[in-house]
C-alpha cells in the first residue's frame, strides 16, 4: 500500500510540474515572424492571436479558438485532480471514486497534448504560408513540454489502490445491507 501512495503523490507533483510548465508558456510567444527584406520587421506572435489568424471566417476563428481552449482546460483539470491526489483529497464516495480522478487526469493530460500538439502544427503551416521567416519562440516549446511531463506524471499513478479502494467500499455496503436485512428478521 505504501508503494502506491507514494507513487500517487510522485504522479502528482510530476503532473503540477508540467502545469508550472505550461502556465508560463501559454504567455510567452509561440513564434517570431519577420519579413528579411524589411529591417526591423520582426515580431511575436502568442497563442491568443494564432487563434485569431483569420478573423473575416468566423467558423475557423471558432475552431482555432476552441483548439486554444481546450488545452487550457485539460491543463486546469490536470492542475485540479493534481492538487487533491497530492493533499489526499477525496469526494465523497457516491460521487465519485479515486479511480475515476486517476483517469480523468490522464485523459485531460492525453488530450491537452494531442490537440495543443494539432494546434501547434496548423498555426505553424499557416503562418508559414504568409510570411518569410517564421522561427519557433519558447511559448512553442515550453506548453508541449509541459504537456509532455503531464502526460508522464498522470502514466506514474498506479490505479491499483484506488480499485481497492472502489472494491472495499461496495463489499462494506453490501455488508451493511445484509447485517440490516438479518437485524430486521430477527424484529420479526
Amino acid at each position: 500500500m505504501p508503494s502506491s501512495s507514494s507513487s500517487a503523490r510522485i504522479g502528482a507533483i510530476v503532473s503540477l510540474a508540467g502545469v508550472a510548465l505550461i502556465m508560463p508558456g501559454f504567455f510567452l510567444p509561440m513564434f517570431t515572424e519577420s519579413n528579411p527584406q524589411i529591417p526591423g520587421s520582426a515580431h511575436p506572435v502568442f497563442e491568443w492571436q494564432a487563434a485569431n489568424v483569420d478573423s473575416l471566417n468566423l467558423g475557423l476563428t471558432v475552431l482555432f479558438g476552441l483548439l486554444a481552449a481546450l488545452p487550457f482546460l485539460g491543463m486546469i483539470l490536470v492542475l485540479g485532480t493534481s492538487i487533491a491526489a497530492l493533499y489526499r483529497i477525496h469526494a465523497p464516495e457516491h460521487f465519485i471514486h479515486s479511480a475515476e480522478i486517476v483517469s480523468l487526469r490522464r485523459v485531460a493530460a492525453g488530450w491537452g497534448l494531442a490537440i495543443q500538439l494539432l494546434f501547434d502544427v496548423v498555426v505553424f503551416q499557416l503562418f508559414l504560408i504568409g510570411y518569410d521567416r517564421i522561427d519557433i519562440a519558447w511559448g512553442f516549446v515550453v506548453v508541449l513540454i509541459g504537456f509532455i511531463v503531464t502526460v508522464i506524471g498522470a502514466c506514474v499513478v498506479t490505479s491499483h489502490q484506488s480499485h481497492e479502494r472502489a472494491n472495499h467500499s461496495r463489499s462494506s455496503t453490501i455488508a451493511a445491507s445484509r447485517f440490516d436485512l438479518s437485524s430486521l428478521n430477527l424484529i420479526l
